[in-house]
């Protein structure tokens, strides 16, 4: 998501929205704590096998403990990887500095075609998931600290 649009590149100052939404180094910032607002955190929408990464204050996500609660048809999963430092994909994971920490890759599911629908060349539709959609993440550490980030999509 360079830039936040399409076409743009990391060196641009076009940006997607205010200081207090967006930052150029971290793209979208946290907007709520509070599972009654969780509808202004990123993403608002989305689609079976897309991701985005959190970045949860520089540390090694790999070493606390997550819970993932999600609510209705569709559900997230929380996965650990190291960012991509190879020069050939310097685009991918750049807003990543330290490319020695893993970093906290959440990935959305559901609906999806099964490979009949995929196959064929009149699928029967996929089954429309009810709204809104919701996860919370809770993340703790060995001391029992949390922290969590929740997303509330009202888009029907």
């Amino acid at each position: 998501m360079l830039g936040g649009t399409t076409g743009l590149g990391w060196d641009d100052q076009i940006y997607a929205g205010p200081a207090n939404i967006w930052d150029p180094a971290k793209v979208f910032l946290v907007q709520s704590t509070s599972p009654s607002s969780y509808d202004r955190n990123f993403p608002t929408t989305g689609s079976d096998g897309l991701y985005f990464d959190l970045d949860i204050g520089g540390l090694d996500a790999s070493l606390l403990g997550w819970t993932v609660t999600t609510r209705g048809d569709i559900t997230a999963t929380v996965s650990w990887r190291l960012p991509v430092s190879d020069q050939n994909n310097s685009d991918i994971d750049r807003w990543i500095r330290n490319k020695s920490k893993y970093v906290t890759r959440v990935t959305l599911h559901g609906p999806k075609a099964d490979s009949a629908q995929i196959s064929s060349s009149l699928p029967s539709s996929l089954a429309r998931p009810s709204f809104p959609q919701a996860f919370e993440l809770v993340v703790r550490d060995r001391s029992g600290n949390e922290v969590k980030y929740g997303c509330n999509s009202p888009l029907k």
